[in-house]
């Protein structure tokens, strides 16, 4: 039990290095090139992101994964979130490169918010289930019978 808690944990810190890699290629990438060029590469991006979460989503359904079914629609706002960053930029006059970064900071702080929650969630229940408490005591009421007393004839 305590490997797959760690295991889960360590996924998801793992997605939010990943996710702030991904940030930083995007931001390398704007200045070195041109505007054109960098909304075609997001374009592109986003496409292949959001194929990814579809197929991350069919793979869920078919194995009726909740896990993956959540992860698969992570991936799909990613993709949704790349979409939309130059849109964003130019409608409210944001510094590309403080919205990447902020972008970068809010994605890495769910998935680690995630890892927290899944730690502290799988623990309970890793401690819940050392105890037999619950096999001991029944908390079963005992039903007895209405008599009535001194009814004589």
């Amino acid at each position: 039990m305590k490997k797959s808690i760690s295991l889960n944990v360590y996924k998801n810190i793992v997605i939010a290095i990943a996710i702030m890699i991904y940030f930083i290629g995007i931001n390398s990438m704007y200045y070195k090139l041109e505007k054109n060029s960098l909304l075609s590469i997001l374009k592109v991006l986003s496409i292949v992101i959001l194929f990814a979460g579809i197929i991350i989503l069919e793979i869920a359904y078919r194995k009726d994964n909740g896990k993956l079914g959540i992860n698969s629609l992570e991936v799909i706002f990613l993709a949704g979130h790349t979409l939309s960053i130059a849109h964003i930029v130019e409608l409210h006059k944001f510094g590309f490169a403080n919205y990447i970064l902020v972008s970068s900071y809010i994605f890495s702080i769910y998935y680690l918010f995630k890892a927290v929650f899944i730690y502290t969630k799988e623990r309970k229940d890793y401690l819940n289930s050392l105890s037999d408490i619950k096999e001991i005591v029944a908390n079963e009421p005992v039903k007895k019978e209405a008599t009535k007393k001194g009814e004589k004839i």
